[in-house]
């Protein structure tokens, strides 16, 4: 089954953030290819449809793709940058079915958030952003990239998030050549264990598979219990089984952070009943988060403890 898809529709973006992972190519899919493709992922159970890659809101299909993936019933996120975010633009996507936004934040200081976006004015555009969101009673979450420069300051973005009304904050591990970046600061598991023991942690989400021993250990300890650490094994564990990624140039992915898990691209493609169900009946390693580990990390990783 297929819940998942991180769904690029383009390339283009505005800004060149300093840790972005995303290796650009051309842009390649036409319109049909993509709603081929949505069609029979629809048929495999697909839940959720997750626009990312370049900047959505700068994709020119991207209104004929949330009115067809509407039409199929899937629900629907846009990942945005913020700067293109307005009250016409966010009318009209709701009424292809989008009601759910996350907005990238990488600090609560403007001008570090627009040093590292190469664009002044990004953090407030940002701010608005959300603010145009709420006002529009959609949901919002605050996405953060978790680098050296911010994972001493992640308490501060709850602290934003908590006063912009925001339904959601996740962090996301950085990314770099494959390997995960930096080290797990005391500031950064701080924040975790808070999200772990207190009733706001609905809210607080993280992806990063180095956090799966110390929600172990929080178990062991008594401080969480069983069905807790269910659910932050799920959050931080290997999704690919579930789920795909899909990029503008055609290449589908098993995951959308970790490029080994290439299964073929669609481009040429003319039945995508057919590759799906090949896809299906792959053999999926228990985690390929693994490959971004460090070897003294893949040491001391069980995720399946209990």
């Amino acid at each position: 089954m297929i819940t998942t898809l991180h769904l690029g529709l383009s390339y283009r973006c505005n800004f060149s953030c300093a840790h972005c992972y995303v290796h650009k190519a051309k842009d390649a899919l036409t319109l049909p290819q993509y709603q081929a493709f949505l069609s029979a992922a629809d048929r495999r159970g697909l839940l959720l449809v997750l626009y990312t890659f370049g900047e959505p809101l700068l994709a020119d299909k991207l209104m004929d793709m949330t009115a067809y993936v509407h039409s199929l019933g899937i629900s629907q996120t846009i990942l945005t940058n913020g700067w293109y975010v307005n009250g016409e633009t966010v009318d009209r996507l709701a009424q292809n079915g989008v009601t759910s936004y996350q907005v990238s934040l990488d600090s609560t200081i403007p001008s570090i958030h627009d040093a590292n976006r190469g664009c002044a004015g990004a953090y407030d555009r940002a701010i608005r952003a959300i603010r145009v969101l709420k006002d529009r009673k959609m949901h919002v979450g605050i996405n953060v990239t978790v680098t050296r420069q911010n994972q001493d300051a992640l308490g501060d973005f709850l602290t934003l998030a908590e006063r912009e009304g925001a339904d959601r904050i996740s962090f996301l591990a950085e990314r770099r050549n494959g390997k995960l970046e930096g080290e797990l600061s005391e500031e950064y598991l701080r924040v975790f264990r808070y999200a772990m023991t207190r009733s706001q942690g609905g809210k607080i989400f993280f992806h990063d598979p180095r956090l799966l021993r110390h929600a172990a250990d929080a178990y062991r300890q008594g401080v969480i219990d069983g069905k807790a650490l269910e659910r932050w094994q799920q959050m931080n564990g290997c999704h690919s089984g579930v789920s795909l990624s899909l990029e503008p140039n055609g290449d589908l992915y098993r995951c959308n952070l970790c490029r080994q898990t290439l299964l073929t691209n669609i481009a040429s493609c003319e039945d995508m009943n057919t590759l799906l169900s090949e896809r299906d009946g792959r053999s999926h390693e228990d985690f390929v988060c693994c490959s971004m580990l460090s070897k003294a990390d893949q040491g001391v990783f069980d995720p399946s403890v209990h």
